[in-house]
Order: structure tokens, then sequence, then C-alpha cells
């Protein structure tokens, strides 16, 4: 991508290495060009120069419960283009970079446990002029809700103990320990600190999350449940995220193929994560497929408390009994890759572990038999109701059977699934879909979205004993260890999962979106499943 950089000089101990500033210079230049794919390709974004007009209609995945983007989960990709935040990451980047929005400059380190931010004010979409009192509230109420209040990302933003206002443009927030420079500054990326104005919020309460008013590029028309979300340019945007657009459109369309035949139908513009089977259909009628590689996985999960799963012998055996190869080609249509840790191969802070699940029977079965395991055991193999996941569910089925197990599998609608085992009910492994590393782009962020003590780790995994406290003691100190030192802790972490094998990839999938290109310009492969439109326009 042909961008405009922005130079700054990284303040002491800030690591060069990945706090790129990449984009649009704190003065509101916008990115001007981009190289990418031919027709069919899976490279990067398309070449052009933006125009302001028009319309763009996208096929979307699901419905939507709030954009309040402090919760706003499963409408991320909506909130992005109605929220402008300090920081973003660029995932489009090798280094995963960091880059302002409404930030002037790095966070600046003012002692070991404070840290100030400067910024540009601008306005809101309801004609309010943003303030540092808006911009602290926003940082705060995520760090630490008020009362009655729910925050997804609290967990990420824990060691966060204050945020005050210093001037008109600078807040500074103080942290219980001190963090690392790369750790602290993808925190503030989270797409859950888009600023929000401090006395709507207050006045609507929940309200706001149906009626949400930001600073970003476009503004919040309606949303029709179930059916519809309408977004037109915000006329006084002067940031760096584009906003080319004069309306976006979010059709609604939950079924797979649906999407597929709507853009097959010039009904949308737009078609995200179409079935992997339909995307040769779809380059044979002319539309272009743009992917890249992401953090989305298929992950294979044990109940660690019940034998023989306790055991991680276990747990291995059954990982290195897969055909990766076969599901690759059956389940994905050669659109995914073989997980090499939990982390992804062109993660900056991939480490590959001495143990990596290439499909080896022979190991699978020593394994099983120091374990103790029995012939003919009984494992009850559950899967959500999913194309993919059935498929991957398939072949795993048969790879268990032909090391002499008795495999019994299940398909049921992810949310039941979930809820019976989140509400305590037995199971034996579940395969499941998940993006922890996409919540927070740093590697202590990621992995405590899953591994960390909690909900999801104590319910879900039932994950426990000396190798469970082990890694939650060298998570919980990785944040402070100086930029010089994370890595070698980093790579310690991701080996002591695949010794452990609680819960883990198989394969991290590239997520397609499929464009009509006489319709929609500059639309490039995304690291990221929800669709990013703000630097995209009319063709």
């Amino acid at each position: 991508m042909t961008q405009q950089r922005l130079h700054i000089t990284p303040a002491p101990g800030l690591s060069r290495r990945r706090l790129l500033y990449l984009g649009a210079a704190a003065s509101g230049a916008l990115l001007t060009g981009c190289t990418g794919p031919g027709a069919g390709g899976t490279g990067g974004p398309a070449t052009g120069t933006p125009r302001t007009g028009g319309a763009a209609v996208v096929g979307g995945l699901a419905p939507f419960t709030t954009f309040d983007p402090q919760n706003a989960s499963d409408a991320i990709g909506v909130t992005r283009h109605l929220f402008d935040s300090l920081y973003e990451v660029d995932e489009t980047s090798p280094e995963l970079a960091v880059r302002p929005v409404l930030a002037t400059a790095p966070p600046t380190r003012t002692t070991p446990t404070a840290w100030q931010v400067t910024f540009r004010t601008t306005g809101f979409h309801d004609g309010t002029a943003m303030t540092a009192d808006d911009v602290a509230f926003s940082v705060q109420r995520v760090a630490a809700p008020p009362d009655g209040q729910v925050s997804f990302y609290s967990q990420l933003l824990g060691f966060v103990t204050g945020v005050r206002v210093v001037a008109a443009d600078t807040i500074e927030i103080t942290t219980a320990h001190p963090v690392n420079d790369d750790v602290f500054a993808r925190r503030l990326a989270l797409p859950a600190l888009g600023i929000v104005p401090k006395a709507l919020v207050e006045a609507q309460g929940a309200e706001f999350g149906t009626r949400p008013v930001g600073s970003g590029p476009y503004e919040f028309v309606s949303y029709r449940e179930n059916q519809s979300v309408e977004l037109r340019r915000f006329a006084g945007y002067t940031g760096p995220s584009g906003g080319w657009f004069d309306t976006i459109s979010w059709r609604v369309l939950v079924d797979d193929t649906a999407r597929a035949s709507a853009l097959r139908a010039r009904q949308v513009d737009v078609a995200q994560s179409p079935p992997f089977r339909d995307l040769e259909l779809l380059r044979g009628s002319g539309f272009e497929v743009v992917m890249a590689p992401t953090p989305a996985a298929v992950f294979l999960t044990f109940n660690c408390a019940k034998a023989p799963f306790t055991d991680p012998r276990v747990r291995q055996a059954l990982h290195y009994a897969i055909d990766h190869d076969s599901i690759t080609q059956i389940a994905y249509a050669g659109n995914a890759a073989f997980a090499t840790s939990v982390l992804p191969d062109w993660h900056p802070d991939h480490a590959r572990p001495t143990a990596v699940f290439d499909r080896d029977p022979d190991t699978a079965r020593s394994l099983l038999a120091a374990a103790g395991v029995p012939a003919g055991l009984k494992v009850v193999l559950q899967a959500q109701q999913t194309g993919y996941m059935q498929q991957t569910a398939t072949v795993i089925r048969q790879n268990w059977q032909d090391l002499g197990l008795d495999v019994d599998l299940r398909i049921e609608a992810g949310t039941t699934l979930a809820g019976k085992i989140l509400g305590g009910g037995d199971f034996d492994a579940v395969i499941s879909s998940g993006n922890p590393v996409g919540q927070s782009f740093d590697v202590p962020g990621a992995l405590s979205s899953f591994y960390a003590p909690g909900a999801f780790r104590d319910k879900f995994l039932r994950w426990s004993g000396p190798a469970a406290d082990r890694f939650a003691q060298l998570l919980d100190t990785a944040p402070a260890l100086p930029a010089d030192q994370a890595p070698a802790r980093y790579a310690q972490l991701q080996q002591l999962l695949a010794d452990e094998v609680p819960t883990y990839p198989m394969h991290f999938l590239s997520v397609p979106n499929v464009v009509d290109t006489g319709a929609v310009a500059g639309l490039g492969a995304q690291r990221w499943e929800h669709l990013d439109l703000r630097r995209a326009w009319r063709a």
C-alpha cells in the first residue's frame, strides 16, 4: 500500500520494531493510493485515486446487538466507521503497526507508571465539540465501567488505575505497574476505545448503543433489527480515515449462500465471507475475491477436567492424529494455514514451539499408550453447526477412529453448544471458531482471552493445575517486561501452550470478501473478519 508516512521519534524505550506510525499524519493527510490483486486475486488493496460520492451495499454476516464501541463485539465492522479512536492497528502491515487516528504522537511515558497522550479535538456527529473530558471518559469507561455497566474489554485494560485531563489536548493514564511500550500502545488501539461524547452517554445510558454518535468518517442513520444498518458520510470529518461513500448500507444476510446470491444478483456490492466452495464460481462470474491470512482460527478444545483428557499426552496425541492437509482442502478449499503455534506464522511475535502437530499417527499411538488409554475409548466430538466446521469434524472423526477410538460426532448450533458447556455441562472435545488475537494484537492481551484465569478458561477449558498456574503467572507479568525481554517470554508462553493444548488452533483462516469491482474500489485484503470500508470508494 502506498501511504503517506508520519515519522515520529519514539519516546525513550519505545520499541521501534512494530510501533510504526503509518498512514495519515495528525494534520489530516489521507491515504493516496494502493496496489493490489488482479481479478480473483488474494493480494493487497486496489489501485486508484479515491473519489467522493455514491453508495456501497454490503451483504453482512450477522445481526447486531449494540453500536456502543464499549461492547460492540459483533458490530466492530460498523463501529469502526462511526468512531475514531486515539490509535488503531494497521492489520495490513507486516509489523501490525500502530498508527494514530486522533492522537498526534505516540504515548509518552512520564513516570514508570504514567503516560500522557496528546490528541487533536474535533466535532461529534451531533455538532457538539469533542473535549479532553470526552477522551478521558471514553478510556475510563472501558477500563473500569461505572456501576451497572459491563465492558467486554475491561480485562485488557485491567492495569489502568486512573485517567485524568492534563490539558485541552492531553490526558494522563496511570497504571498499577510498569507496562511494555508496545503492549500499552496496542491496548490503546482497541476498537472499543472509540471516543464518545460523555454528556450524551451519561444521559442516554444503554440507549446510546441504539443511536450512536461518534466523530468518525460516517454517521449513524438507522438500524432495522435483523435487516439493515444505514450510515452516511459525515460532512464535517477532517481525520485520516477516509470516508468516501455518500452512504454505506449493511444488509443482514445470515445465510451463507444468501450473501453470494445477492452479490450475483447485484443486490449488494460486497459479500462478506461467502462459503469457500462458492469462491471459484464467484471469480468465474467476474467478481474479485480479496483475502489475506487472518488470526481467525478453528480450535480443538478438550475438557481438561475429565479423564483421560486431564493428561496433556492424550490431548497432544489427538492433535497428532489429525490430517490437516485434507481438512484444508475439504473444508476451506485451500484457504487456510496449518497452525504451528497459538499465533499465526505471520504474526511478528510468532515463535515455533518444539511440538508442531503435523500428522503423525505413530506418535499419536505412542502417546496414547504411554498415557494408558485403552483401545476402543469412546470420545464424543462436538462441533458448531457451520459448514466448514462440520467438514473438519468429519475428517477428525475418521482420523481418531483410525487410532482405534470409538468416536460419536454431534453437531449443534454454536450458541446452544457454548451455553451448555459454560453452564457446566459435560463434554469431551469441541471444535469451534475464535479469534483472540483480533481482540488485542499484543501477545499478552491475545492469550489472556482464552488462557488467563476467568470464565472461559475455568468453565470451558476447565484447565487447572501446576501448568495452568505457571502459565497464568508468566502471562500476568509479561506486560511489564522491557521490549528486549518480551520476545523470549512470548516464546515461552507459546511453548507451554503447545505442551498443554487445553484449546489449540488447528488452522488459521483466510477470510474472503467478494467485491463487485464495477461498484467498489480500494477494498484490499484485510487481516480482519470485520469489513472495513473506510478507505474504499465508489468505482
